[in-house]
């Protein structure tokens, strides 16, 4: 008979305040996250795996995974594959010292990671104000507030503004050959509130849904709070593997994919595997979520179509937003339904509320209508095409040994091999870490795999943004950040 696994003592102190108003998950984390800071949990030490410890908790093992995975994505856990989860090996002048009987100490390294005012390379999905038409955009609003005040005055629209939702279905008829209708467009604030809304019309807690291993982080993280159980597909070349995913858990009741250029790794879903996956949901009663996150930027060959664009019985829910083209701040997506569930949404929409401000929508729908937008898009298209190109130019140039691209034909960041003369000696946790020391902003691959599916030295990488950057910040950027690479492969 198995021994029950024992726990850290400091661990059997969490305590969870049920009538909080932070979620559980977030509450675990803090406090997790407070113990390695401390010193309670030291550096190597094993946590319990989230099978035994949320039933120590009395917690959903969703939530537990929740905790863990934002753990891992921030450096203090490593997950060891076959071993098990494990506290960080931090060097002292990383940590930032937690004395609950004294002030908080933060050393030189942590007191100089203040927020910038603007993001630094090799950041991921950033945008430069200097690419954007901010004077047309400007215009636009002005002449929005120019017209009849009191529209602005009445309740919002409760799924958006009419004309948004007629400009949003035309690009996408063009764009992405989806043949929809205002009707089925649904303005949200991006994409938390899109899949609260799927989650509230199509799930029950503790329905199943594939999520792809490895994947945008605060999706899991919005799943888990749902109440719904988090299924981890593997990525191979073709995208996700739905035979593999059929094998985990065929009943699932949801399915979020990114086909057009997956996240983090940038493969686009082969055809063959659409078909896969389509069909899946026909025969289950399953549906399919298709956040298409970035496929304006593709800069090599034609785009296949949307996976919405596919669907001959309706199973599909198409994903989109202004973030990437536009600029964060804005908080405009869209979320595109099948035809048979808008009533259903419209209901859902109408008691939580809008929450996508209505101040920009109306000259959105102009700068769109005007065509405007798909010029910008062009033209961001062949200024990212320049920045791409030159970051794996310099790459190769000047970190041969140390790091190799991989092949990417579009997005606005491409993911590094590491060479074994680094990886021998670092993770890729540690080689950010140290980066970040150096004012050189990069993402470790590792940290988009879900806690518990360690993929090994295979899921060792790097991930580079160049949207965001001119040509001569990139070319010093990557100066630097050969040398930092090649003393920490010396070290």
């Amino acid at each position: 008979m198995a021994k029950p696994e024992t726990f850290s003592p400091a661990l059997l102190g969490v305590a969870l305040e049920s009538e909080a108003t932070k979620p559980a998950y977030q509450q675990l984390y803090e406090q997790v996250r407070d113990l390695i800071l401390s010193g309670r949990l030291p550096t190597g030490a094993r946590l319990p795996s989230t099978r035994s410890y949320s039933k120590e908790l009395g917690l959903s093992r969703t939530t537990l995974i929740a905790a863990y995975d934002q753990l891992v994505s921030e450096g203090y856990l490593e997950a060891r594959r076959g071993a098990g989860i494990f506290v960080s090996q931090f060097s002292p002048e990383h940590l930032m010292l937690v004395n609950r009987a004294a002030p908080l100490v933060l050393p030189k390294p942590v007191a100089a990671r203040r927020p910038l005012a603007r993001p630094v390379p090799f950041a991921i999905r950033a945008t430069s104000p200097a690419d954007f038409p901010g004077a047309e955009w400007a215009r636009l609003l002005q002449k929005t507030w120019r017209g009849p005040i009191e529209s602005h005055f009445g309740e919002p629209h409760v799924e958006g503004h009419p004309d948004l939702k007629v400009a949003i279905a035309d690009h996408l008829r063009t764009w992405r050959g989806i043949s929809c209708s205002e009707d089925q467009v649904v303005i949200t604030s991006g994409s938390a509130e899109s899949i609260d809304l799927i989650s509230r019309v199509l799930c029950q807690p503790g329905d199943k849904v594939w999520l792809e291993n490895p994947g945008y982080m605060p999706m899991r993280r919005e799943i888990a709070e749902k109440g719904l159980e988090p299924v981890y597909v593997p990525i191979d070349r073709e995208g996700m593997m739905v035979s593999r995913g059929v094998e985990l858990a065929k009943s699932a009741r949801m399915a979020i994919t990114t086909p057009p250029r997956q996240f983090p790794l940038g493969m686009t879903m082969s055809l063959p595997r659409r078909l896969d996956l389509l069909d899946w949901a026909r025969s289950t009663g399953a549906w399919v979520v298709e956040d298409d996150y970035d496929s304006e930027f593709r800069y090599e060959g034609r785009p296949l179509a949307a996976l919405m664009s596919m669907d001959e019985t309706g199973r599909v829910l198409y994903l989109g937003s202004f973030s990437k083209v536009m600029f964060k701040s804005l908080r405009l997506g869209y979320l595109v339904v099948p035809p048979d569930l808008c009533g259903q949404f419209h209901n859902a929409h109408a008691d939580l509320g809008p929450q996508a401000s209505s101040v920009a929508q109306p000259a959105l729908a102009e700068f769109m209508t005007s065509g405007q937008f798909a010029a910008h898009i062009r033209r961001m298209r062949r200024l990212y095409a320049r920045r791409r190109a030159l970051l794996l130019d310099q790459l190769l140039e000047k970190c041969s040994g140390l790091v190799t691209p991989q092949p990417a034909n579009s997005g606005m960041h491409i993911v590094v091999s590491i060479m074994p003369r680094l990886s021998a000696r670092h993770s890729d946790v540690e080689i950010c870490r140290t980066l970040h020391q150096a004012g050189i902003e990069a993402q470790a691959l590792s940290s988009y795999y879900a806690a518990e599916t360690s993929p090994g030295p295979a899921g060792q990488g790097l991930l580079f943004g160049f949207s965001g950057f001119e040509e001569k910040e990139l070319e010093t950027s990557v100066s630097a950040l050969a040398a930092t690479l090649l003393c920490l492969a010396e070290a």
